[in-house]
């Protein structure tokens, strides 16, 4: 349960979506109280100063901003199986639309990271980082500002309301459970600057 701990711990705040995004108001930083507070230093070498005051407004470089976010599905994709967002056709089509969402202004993304280590999947753990990562690795490119989220309602053994820290066959794959799962999900995505809350379920 410690990974589930971690995972709530870092939920912050709930996605914002609002019109008349990209317009500043002043703030006066001297008496603001922040719940994320970060200098993000992006691929391209830019840096910029991310942070959300206690009333869940975004602050870019010192001006208060309103910001339209998205979500992004990663389920219903072409290739592969279901939720298999990792493949590289898959991954390559979310390039695209992340080029277009952040050539009209787009800095919020919401997503999904569901479970991927299922037989002939991501069998180790190893593949399964590398899944999560390389899809991690394009927000962060695009300069997204990201809320994943973590559900596990479809997981065998969603239903026993007695074991909170339930465990599976990944279809003949490793037995796993989801606070092993969880507690690897929260390192993987705290360690990206740009995670800027989680969605837990």
């Amino acid at each position: 349960m410690k990974g589930m701990r971690i995972a709530i711990a870092l939920c912050l705040i709930c996605i914002l979506l609002a019109t008349n995004f990209g317009i500043p108001t002043t703030i006066t930083a001297s008496s603001e109280t922040y719940v994320f507070d970060h200098v993000i230093q992006w691929p391209d070498g830019t840096t910029e100063h991310v942070q959300i005051d206690d009333d869940y407004f975004f602050i870019l470089d010192g001006q208060k901003r309103k910001l339209v976010g998205m979500v992004l599905t990663t389920f219903g994709l072409p290739y592969g199986e279901e939720g298999q967002f990792f493949l590289p056709e898959n991954l390559a089509l979310f390039d695209k639309e992340l080029t277009y969402l952040e050539s009209i202004g787009i800095r919020v993304i919401s997503v999904s990271l569901n479970y991927i280590r299922w037989d002939g999947w991501m069998p180790t753990l190893e593949e399964e980082e590398q899944g999560y990562r390389d899809f991690l690795d394009l927000l962060y490119q695009h300069k997204m500002l990201v809320i994943p989220g973590l559900f596990t309602k479809s997981l065998p053994g969603f239903n026993n309301l007695e074991v909170l820290d339930f465990s599976w066959d990944a279809n003949s794959g490793p037995v796993d459970s989801v606070g092993a799962w969880a507690e690897r999900w929260a390192d993987i995505v705290g360690s990206y600057p740009n995670v800027v809350s989680v969605i837990v379920e």
